[in-house]
This record gives C-alpha cells, sequence and structure tokens, in this order.
C-alpha cells in the first residue's frame, strides 16, 4: 500500500528519520535490571502489551503467563514470550535551582529503561484562540510528569518545520510547545475555506466546507498513522505512548462497544481511522487523547461537531489500548495513567497462524483468569506486507552501525561518553569538537597476532541533523595494534578520540554510533547540540563552549588528538565530569570580540560554585582588544584549578566574559562533581 501522508507530514518525518529505519539491539551490563525486552521487527511474533488494574485503577502485580489467555479472531494462541515490566513510577524530581545546569555530556552506560513518549499538538484541529490552552496542558505534563529518564518527542499534526526529535531534555521540549497556535482560527480558517470552495459553490456551512473539515482530519490521521510507523522503525518492539492533545476530528462516529474495524461503514476518515489504528498496533503504539478545553467544551448532542471529535478521540484511545479525557478537567488523573501506563505492564507473545493475504487485519482479545479486573491492550494488529530486504553494498558500513544509528534509544552494547563543543569556524560555519570516550574493557583486546600485538580496527560515525535532513556526517575507522601492556591499560581506563564537524548555527541531534571489530559489540550515544551563531553582529561578545582536561583523568591512549587544541591545552580534553580531591582541572574556552570600535578591555571571570550557589573559587583576567588573533577575534583563555580544598559533591564551573564597552556580556556552565580522594 502506497503512502498517503499529506506533504507536510510526510516533510517532517523525512528529516526525522534520519537514515531509515532499523531495530534497536543492545546489550546488558550484569549488575543492570534488565531494560524493557525488544523484539526484532522481521521475527513472526505478535508482541502485546497488557495493562492489568484492580476495581481502583491500581496495576495488579503478580500474574504469570498461565492467567493469561489470548484470543487471536477468537481463537486461543501459545503464548511464546511472558514479561513483566514495572518501572519506578514516583513523582520526578524537580530541579533544586530556578536555572539548571544541564550537563554537557551523555552517556550510554546504562541501557535504556525509561518511559517513551510522543506529544502531538494538533494544530489542524485546534481553534486559535484555545491555544493557550493546548500549551498549558502540554507544559504540565512535561514540567510534572516527564522522568528525567524517559525520552520524549514533540511533533504538530500540520506544521512540519517545528518539532522536536527525541529527548529529555525539558527545556528543548517546552521551547517547541511555546510555539503552538491553532489553525482551526474562526477568523483565518473562515477566510482560507472561503477561497477554496467559492470556486466549487460553496461556504461555511455548506456541504463543501464539510468536505474541508474532512480533509483536515484526514490529514491528521495520516500524520498519526505516519508517527506510529516511524516509531515503530526507529523502536520496534519497546512499548511507546502517544499523547494526542486535539479538539477531535470531524466526520467520524464511534461506538465504545465495537470495533472500528467490524464497522461496515466505508468513508474517507473511517478508511484513514483504520489505516492509523493498525499503523499503530504494529508499532505497539498506545494512543491517549485529550480534549484541551477540559469541561469547557460541553456536549450538545445536536452540535455534530463536538459529538464527532469526542468519537474520534475515544476511537483512537480505545482501539489501541490507550485512555481518552474528553469534556473533563481532570487531566492530573489523564497524565497519571499515561505514565502509569507506560511504567507497569506484561509483555506476551505469541507466534501467528500462518496468514498468506498480507494486510489482513486479526483481532486479538487478551483475558486474565482474576475476578474483578480490567484488562487493557491492542485490539489487533495488521498482517505485514512482504518487503525484499536490502543487502549493504560492499564497502557500506557494517549493517549493525546502521542499526545503532537508526535508533531513536541509545545502545548499551559499548559503553561511549560524548561531549561536543562549537568553537567559531570559517565564515558562519562553527567548528563542533566531538569528544568519544569508549571504556576499555569493552573492546574485544584479547587475540594476538604473530607479532605478539592485539590488534582490532573501531569504527565511529558520526551524524548530525535538523528537521531538514543530515547536515554533516563523518566516519573514522581506528586501527589498533597493541603490545599487550599497553592493552591491559587500554582495558582498565578508556580509548579517547577527536572529530570535528562544520555546522551553521541551529539545534541539532548528533548521533555517534560504534561499532567494535573484534568483540562486535555496538555503542551509540543521542546528543542535542545547540551551535550559536558566533557572528551575529548584535551581540559583540561570543563564546565557545567550555572544554575540560584533568591531571589524572588521561587515559592509555588518545587514538586520535585534535591539532588546534593541542598547542592550548595541557593534556587532551576528558569527558568525564567526576574528578578526585587530588586532581587539578583545567578549563580552557575562546571569547570572539567582534568590537571593532577601539581599543577596550573584555573582563572574563572563571568561578566554581558550590550547590548553594556560593562561590568557592575565583579567577579574574582582564584582556585587551588589541591581544586579539587577527583572524578569529578570539582571545584564548585556560584556567587550572586544583581540587583538594574542596569538600566532595556537586559544583557548577562558570566562564563569563564582560565587556567594558556596551556592557556586552556572555556565559557558559558546565556542571561537575568531586569525589572523595
Amino acid at each position: 500500500m502506497k503512502s498517503r501522508l499529506s506533504p507536510q507530514p510526510r516533510h517532517a518525518l523525512l528529516a526525522l528519520l534520519l537514515l531509515g529505519t532499523g531495530v534497536s539491539a543492545g546489550q546488558n551490563r550484569p549488575d543492570a535490571p534488565p531494560p524493557p525486552p525488544t523484539f526484532k521487527s522481521e521475527t513472526n511474533v505478535v508482541v502485546v502489551d497488557a495493562v492489568v488494574t484492580d476495581k481502583q485503577g491500581h496495576f495488579v502485580r503478580g500474574l504469570t503467563k498461565d492467567d493469561f489467555t489470548i484470543l487471536q479472531d477468537g481463537k486461543p494462541q501459545p503464548i511464546s514470550a511472558f514479561a513483566l515490566v514495572d518501572l519506578a513510577n514516583q513523582p520526578p524530581d524537580r530541579a533544586p535551582s530556578s536555572r539548571p545546569v544541564e550537563p554537557d555530556v551523555r552517556t550510554n552506560e546504562r541501557p535504556f529503561e525509561g518511559r517513551v513518549y510522543l506529544l502531538v499538538l494538533d494544530d489542524i484541529n485546534t481553534d486559535g484562540v484555545r491555544s493557550p490552552y493546548v500549551k498549558t496542558a502540554a507544559r504540565r505534563f512535561i514540567e510534572q510528569h516527564f522522568h528525567d529518564d524517559d525520552l520524549m518527542a514533540v511533533m504538530y499534526t500540520g506544521r512540519s518545520n517545528v518539532g522536536q526529535s527525541f529527548t529529555n531534555n525539558r527545556r528543548l521540549l517546552l521551547a517547541v510547545v511555546d510555539q503552538f497556535f491553532g489553525r482551526k482560527d474562526q477568523m483565518a480558517q473562515t477566510m482560507i475555506r472561503e477561497s477554496r470552495s467559492s470556486a466549487r459553490g460553496g461556504g461555511p456551512g455548506s456541504p463543501m466546507d464539510d468536505v474541508d473539515r474532512q480533509l483536515d482530519a484526514a490529514s491528521t490521521l495520516q500524520s498519526i498513522r505516519g508517527f506510529a510507523e516511524w516509531m515503530g522503525g526507529t523502536m520496534p518492539g519497546r512499548r511507546k505512548a502517544l499523547i494526542l492533545l486535539s479538539e477531535g476530528l470531524a466526520g467520524f462516529t464511534y461506538d465504545d462497544d465495537s470495533s472500528i474495524f467490524g464497522n461496515n461503514a466505508r468513508s474517507r476518515i473511517a478508511d484513514e481511522m483504520r489505516e492509523a489504528v493498525a499503523a499503530a498496533a504494529q508499532a505497539n503504539v498506545s494512543i491517549f487523547t485529550i480534549d484541551p478545553r477540559g469541561g469547557g467544551a460541553l456536549l450538545d448532542e445536536e452540535d455534530t461537531e463536538l459529538r464527532t471529535g469526542a468519537d474520534s478521540l475515544r476511537a483512537l484511545a480505545h482501539e489501541t489500548g490507550g485512555v481518552a479525557l474528553v469534556h473533563s478537567n481532570n487531566f492530573a488523573m489523564a497524565f497519571d495513567r499515561v505514565v502509569a501506563d507506560a511504567s507497569s505492564y506484561y509483555v506476551l507473545a505469541y507466534m501467528p497462524p500462518a496468514d498468506k493475504r498480507a494486510g489482513t487485519f486479526h483481532t486479538i482479545d487478551v483475558k486474565v483468569n482474576r475476578q474483578g479486573v480490567d484488562v487493557r491492550a491492542r485490539k489487533g494488529y495488521a498482517s505485514p506486507k512482504k518487503t525484499a530486504v536490502a543487502q549493504p553494498a560492499a564497502g557500506t558500513m557494517p549493517a549493525e552501525l546502521r542499526t545503532a544509528l537508526n535508533s531513536s534509544v541509545p545502545i548499551s552494547g559499548l559503553t561511549l561518553t560524548v561531549f561536543a563543543t562549537a568553537f567559531k569556524g570559517d565564515g558562519r560555519n562553527a567548528s563542533v569538537l566531538v569528544g568519544t570516550e569508549l571504556r576499555g574493557r569493552d573492546l574485544g583486546l584479547t587475540r594476538t597476532d604473530a607479532s605478539g600485538r592485539l590488534p582490532d580496527q573501531v569504527e565511529l560515525t558520526y551524524v548530525a541533523a535538523d528537521r531538514k535532513g543530515i547536515k554533516a556526517s563523518r566516519t573514522a575507522h581506528i586501527r589498533l595494534s597493541l603490545k599487550p601492556e599497553t592493552a591491559t591499560l587500554v582495558g582498565d581506563s578508556a580509548l579517547r578520540t577527536f572529530q570535528r564537524l562544520d555546522l551553521q548555527p541551529g539545534t541539532y541531534q548528533l548521533r555517534v554510533a560504534a561499532h567494535d571489530g573484534n568483540s562486535r559489540h555496538i555503542g551509540s550515544v543521542l546528543y542535542d547540540l545547540e551551535v550559536p551563531d558566533f557572528i551575529d553582529r548584535k551581540t559583540p561578545l561570543a563564546m565557545s563552549g567550555l572544554v575540560l582536561t584533568s591531571a589524572l583523568s588521561n587515559p592509555a591512549l588518545v587514538a586520535a588528538y585534535d591539532d588546534r587544541l593541542k598547542a592550548v591545552m595541557p593534556r587532551a580534553p576528558t569527558a568525564l565530569r567526576t574528578f578526585t580531591q587530588n586532581d587539578e582541572i583545567a578549563v580552557f574556552a575562546e571569547i570572539y570580540d567582534s568590537d571593532l570600535k577601539g581599543s577596550h578591555i573584555v573582563d572574563i571571570l572563571t568561578t566554581v560554585l558550590a550547590g548553594d550557589g556560593q562561590a568557592v573559587f575565583k579567577s579574574e583576567d582582564g584582556r585587551s582588544s588589541d591581544e586579539r588573533q587577527t583572524k578569529s577575534d578570539a582571545y584564548s583563555h585556560l584556567v587550572r584549578i586544583a581540587l583538594q580544598d574542596f569538600p566532595p559533591g556537586g559544583y557548577v564551573l562558570r566562564v563569563q566574559a564582560r565587556s567594558r564597552v556596551g556592557d556586552s556580556a556572555v556565559s557558559r556552565d558546565v556542571p561537575f562533581t568531586i569525589a572523595p580522594r
């Protein structure tokens, strides 16, 4: 079946897919709890998540495989796999400071065990005057219900140039929410419809106006289907929650006691609804629908638009195992249910009977042999169509590495720690330094060659993409031939390497994936990267990111150093952010001064702030504009900080620059921790 996505949603999806779809896979640490189970998408298995609650709505634990029965098309199926997922569901920790400092490093040291949300804001079917309702509800979920270990993406049903791919950064998520504005505006939308339908003999309230509303509903359902397919491709098997904030879709009626797939009614909206629900079922996506108007949208049975809007929201939720909140102000209950359902559930898998008719929808009914419980699970699935599997051409990256790059969750088989720091580059470009540390004991340095050395090849791929697609990529091949004693040192520490990417100012998702040729381990990290505009003449002062190193953090091997920093830093930069009291750290930054009005002084202040905000270290440096390097207008700034007098705990390293002319200022922060020696 060919995709019928409208142009805008299609473009948004293509930008987010980055490299296409793949199958996520990972390896767990022996001492870590197992993450939610995943299943490869190409295997012939049906996975069903079941939420079992008592009459009070509390999750029922302690069930076994023998307590469940799965019926496909009314016939019992043997359960081949069974697991309980029970994540911690405590209220998320709130940042103690009104100005939280975000970490500048990312790591995949722990397997991803959080919840996965896609927040969809329906700008097509929301009245512009009620846009604040949507923003208030969305902000409430992110600020009060979203945990630090979770992942969320934010998408619009209409605007393709606004959105945020999967991240745990609340600031980035909220920034996209704050741009929301509904398009079902009483004045603007009426004018659009009038111009659309005038040539067709229509107008507001006419049959052609109803057609326009149904086209909007169809476009929204196509977007939902596309979002589900995207999540299924980048996170196959894993349970996912799609939270739709919408006033509902026109042209669809629904009876809670019957399935939309058993409904003989045929219409454009009904067909699109079936396809959206089928895609969600195939991708293991539960849809939670919320009317942000709350109790303000009083249901009038004579108001067809209100009635069908509520029906469409109930249908999407009920058919996919989610929950609908319509004509109610109890948002806290709805959001608590979303989190609870994403936190605790039973995973059931079975091998379906052979089906020669691709695309056929099969009903699923999950039953539990307990009295007084309620079971919510998806209502069915569509048998997948057979597609040819593309084989990688000779000389291309290993399939496992491409899989890691495609995954929207980090892969933890090969432990990586990554930092990215933007410096001024050529023209308007920034030169982004990407530092990667690979944990030595994960590398397969065990087999010696004829010379007695331990050879290995590690392949790293870096991809930076914005909403329009991939903007920069690079692959590095690190060939190792180590003496046994050197391999032992690497195994006890890390392998460190550096690469540069040239990027225009903007917001990117940086994906770093590594593949070890000996152990066949795979690791990946997703990094939210914001590249500043270093030549914005409205702000004469600009600053690079901060780069850290320490006397005791040097690994046994730096595979590829950065020539630009080698001349100015005492040691190779590090991605570590925990140091001991007997260590000394050094911080480096470049300050860019484009003020050409005359000779002046720029004051540079380096401070270390304790948890209570008090400065426990200060270093002041005044620089004359006459010292600027001609090519980059930069001051190089390096400060060493001995840690022996700092009590163990969390700190913030801050570098500030302020011009004595015009009071222009800029600053950068990095959090770090001091451990006992």
